[in-house]
Order: C-alpha cells, then sequence, then structure tokens
C-alpha cells in the first residue's frame, strides 16, 4: 500500500520523505498537513516546497507572530486602581477566572 509516487502522504510516509522521526513530523503536523478524521495527510507536493523555501521566511513568520502576541498584550491598559486590579483577576469568563471567584466564596 506504500506508494512511492502517492501525492497524498500518511505521517509515517511524510516523516519518511523529510528523513525526520515520526513524532517530530506530528509536531510539524498543524503547520504542514491537513487532519482527516483522526489521521494527518500531507501533500507531497507542499512538503517539497516547504523544504525548498529558505528558512529565513520560517524566522521571519515566528517573529511576526511574537510581535502580534506582545501587541495584543499591551492592548488592555494597566489597572488604574486596585478595585479595577481585582475586577480583572476576578473577571472575565475563563475558567481561571470562574475558580478564583469561587474560592474566594468559600473563604467568606
Amino acid at each position: 500500500m506504500n506508494k512511492p509516487d502517492a501525492d497524498v502522504l500518511t505521517t509515517a510516509e511524510a516523516a519518511e520523505l523529510l528523513r525526520v522521526s515520526e513524532p517530530t513530523m506530528r509536531k510539524l503536523a498543524a503547520q504542514l498537513g491537513r487532519r482527516v478524521g483522526k489521521d494527518w495527510r500531507y501533500s507531497r507536493a507542499a512538503l517539497l516546497r516547504w523544504l525548498e523555501a529558505p528558512a529565513v521566511e520560517a524566522d521571519q513568520e515566528r517573529q511576526q507572530r511574537a510581535q502580534q502576541r506582545a501587541l495584543q498584550s499591551l492592548q488592555m491598559p494597566p489597572p488604574a486602581n486596585a478595585s479595577e486590579a481585582l475586577s480583572r483577576y476576578l473577571g472575565g469568563g475563563t475558567r481561571r477566572a470562574r475558580g478564583r471567584r469561587r474560592r474566594l466564596r468559600r473563604v467568606k
């Protein structure tokens, strides 16, 4: 079933093509492949294009993502006072905030 000319590759075949281990290929899966059910499939042409692309592009993409994350964290102004800081700490719909509120209620 292992066709060397296949256009669509499994994780094992893609790892073999790139000469990396399967766990390494799984780490690259979201970047290079498509999820089909529980499995990942890869385009041979896309893998070869990625392999031929200069590493500088990947570094630039990584830097751009880091800059975007930094900008997003800066968009929220610092709290003006202690009560605003507390409301931010306890507010929101995140699990962490809900847990904090629950623990505070138990203490009272």
